[in-house]
Formats: C-alpha cells, structure tokens, sequence
C-alpha cells in the first residue's frame, strides 16, 4: 500500500490510461519504376485507440488499433493522372519496463519490444490508365520507447520512437476488370520502418481528473522494397506520412 501511495504521489498520470483519438495525415507515397517514379499524395481521417499502463518501476504492458481512410491524387512514371480509395488498419501489443525518477521533472523512460500486423489497400479507379486493387499485408516486431517529463503538475511533454522489422510481407493484386487477369499475390523486399511522436499532454482537474486530453504530432517513414516476382514484380515504395493525434485520456 505503502508503494501505491509513493506513486500517486510523485505521477501526475495515473498507471491505467486508455484513450481514444480522431487522427489526420498527410500521406506521400512514391513508387520506383525503370522509367520513373509514380506518386500519390493527400490527406486521411481515421481514428486511434488504445491502452497502456505505465508504472514506475513496474512492467509496462501497451495495446493500440488504428483505421484510417481517405482518397489519394498523383501521377504516374508517365504522367497519367492516379486516383484512388485508401485505407489502412493496424493492430499493436508492447511489452517493457518503465523507469521513472522520484523528483524534479520526473523523467519517465519505457524501453519495449512489440508485435504487430498492418494492412494496407489502395484501389485505383478511373482515370488511372490501370485499375486494380493492391493490399499490402505485414506481420512486424517492433523496437522503441516511450518518454516523458513532467515541467508543471498538469502537463506532460514526451518523445515516443519505434521502428518496425517487417516479416510476411506480400501484396496482392485484385479486382482487374480484364477477366483474363487472375489475382496474384506477389513478394517484397522487406525494410525497416520508424515513426517519431511528440506528445503534449495536460491533465484536467477537480471533477474531472481521471481525465486527460493530448495533442500528438507524428512522422511516420514505411518503406517496401523492390522485388522480381511472377506474374508482376513489386515496385519500390515509399512513404512519408506526417500529422495529428488529438486524443482523449481516461486514467485510474
């Protein structure tokens, strides 16, 4: 008991924190051709929801989903105009340990190793000169650390990193209106992946203390490599995805 109390008394945050987030992005993505590079831009909408339990000196446990939607624009290696619907989804577990030091700002660091799947589908529609539906699967471990200092009572500022190390990768090609184009599902070249948060979080007060709001901006880099396979190879793609969480905290 005598340990509970000494954390309630040096944490501004509660061990438990579930929260729940509208999220937007800006998404770039590039493939490489022999001929040159198609890309695709604009921004996505989705929400962010998740739980983790960061307690000094404890084992840290997180979980986290996110769904996101939206249509992109570009041109191809030849300069033909691309459209079509995206969406992504993403289901991730961590495990770690949290170090937290008693005094001062009370620097918080959680080191964790995770696993993870993410799924990507991105439908071409017309006027792309090809149309067809690409999905993009991975299973991933990932490695990174959640960080935090606490300059006022109720406000937070952090620096959250990861990378991810992709393993069952492939991507399948569907839905060609050509009725002699079967779907294929073909190989990629796996790469490492990292995205960087920086976290501002303020906790309300009085009645409303076991909540509190967060703002997290966020850059994010995915990269698949190129690979020959039968009956398509993969193209090299690139993505550079930066923007928002706006997320709401629940905590005891």
């Amino acid at each position: 008991m005598e340990r509970e109390n000494a954390y309630e008394q040096t944490s501004p945050l509660s061990p438990h924190q579930f929260y729940i987030s509208p999220t937007f992005y800006h998404i770039h993505r590039e493939r490489s051709f022999n001929t040159g590079s198609s890309k695709q831009h604009n921004f996505i909408y989705g929400v962010h929801a998740g739980y983790d339990r960061i307690k000094r000196c404890r084992l840290y446990g997180g979980l986290n989903a996110l769904y996101a939607a939206g249509k992109l624009q570009g041109r191809s290696a030849k300069g033909h105009k691309l459209k079509s619907c995206y969406r992504e989804g993403n289901v991730e577990g961590r495990v770690g340990y949290t170090f937290q030091m008693k005094r001062g700002w009370m620097p918080t660091f959680v080191p964790y190793l995770g696993y993870g799947y993410l799924c990507e589908t991105n439908k071409f529609l017309k006027p792309s000169p090809v149309i067809h539906k690409m999905r993009i699967s991975y299973d991933y471990f990932t490695v990174g650390f959640l960080s935090l200092f606490y300059p006022h009572p109720s406000w937070g500022i952090g620096i959250n990193f990861k990378t991810r190390f992709l393993f069952t990768s492939k991507c399948r090609i569907s839905d060609d209106p050509d009725p002699h184009q079967r779907d294929s599902t073909i190989s990629l070249e796996h790469k490492i992946q990292y995205r960087f948060e920086l976290p501002l979080i303020y906790r309300l007060n009085g009645w409303a203390d076991k909540l509190a709001l967060s703002v997290v901006p966020f850059y994010e880099y995915r990269h698949y490599g190129g690979h020959p396979d039968f009956p398509f190879d993969f193209a090299e793609t690139k993505m550079n995805n930066y923007g928002f969480d706006f997320r709401c905290l629940y905590m005891f």
